[in-house]
């Protein structure tokens, strides 16, 4: 019975027809799943409601709306979230709710310059939340950081930005605006920051720009049973 699965993808592939997305017979019994570079249009159907199971889950997604974030606020065992979301630039909010989460310890999102601003934390939502990861990716800062409620957090101990940028002035307008944010917390978690070096930079950056499906090298399926098509 498959329990964890990971997708082992070394360039990023676009699901434009949704073919993970569509499925009729999820994995009811996973634990772990983790598709960091398959890049699904949105938040597939079938994860909301019935992976009850589901403690680690890393997803790549084109953007995001408020029903698909609800259908991940209603996985009652999820301990880990890895969000990424490749494009900001017709989003108003990432709003969290004010319910649900349950059992999130470890938030760990990753989107443009500006994604932090996209997001809110209204009271009631993630209140297990020890641990906010923030990784900051293409673009130039223009209002990184704001974290709207983030306040409602009430178990926050520690947040820690990645950062993907050479330009000196995003670095330090991140830094700075991270730290007023914890100083007002009423927790004062601790805070720190990573900058990859420009080399995976590059990288990224070239991630984000290329079409990457014209040069898959090979895809690996690690998982703890071989799956069917219809996932067993």
């Amino acid at each position: 019975m498959l329990r964890s699965l990971t997708l082992d993808i070394k360039w990023e592939v676009r699901d434009d027809d949704d073919q993970l997305g569509s499925l009729w017979e999820p994995p009811l019994e996973i634990e772990r799943l983790h598709l960091s570079r398959w890049l699904f249009p949105r938040v597939p159907k079938w994860i909301g409601g019935h992976l009850s199971k589901l403690c680690s889950l890393t997803l790549y997604v084109m953007d995001m709306s408020r029903d698909r974030v609800q259908a991940l606020a209603e996985l009652p065992s999820l301990l880990f979230l890895r969000l990424a979301i490749k494009s900001c630039e017709d989003m108003t909010v990432i709003d969290f709710g004010s319910a649900g989460f349950p059992s999130l310890e470890h938030l760990d999102f990753c989107g443009s310059m500006d994604a932090a601003a996209y997001m809110r934390f209204s009271a009631g939502v993630m209140r297990r939340l020890r641990r906010l990861t923030l990784r900051f990716g293409y673009g130039r800062a223009k209002n990184v950081a704001t974290l709207v409620g983030i306040r409602h957090l009430p178990s926050l101990r520690c947040i820690h930005a990645l950062v993907w940028t050479c330009a000196e002035s995003d670095v330090r307008k991140i830094e700075h605006q991270l730290g007023k944010l914890t100083q007002a917390h009423p927790n004062q978690p601790s805070f720190t920051m990573d900058r990859y070096p420009n080399e995976w930079w590059d990288k990224i950056r070239w991630m984000y720009y290329s079409d990457f499906n014209s040069k898959l090298d090979s895809t690996r399926i690690r998982s703890d049973t071989l799956a069917s098509s219809s996932w067993g």
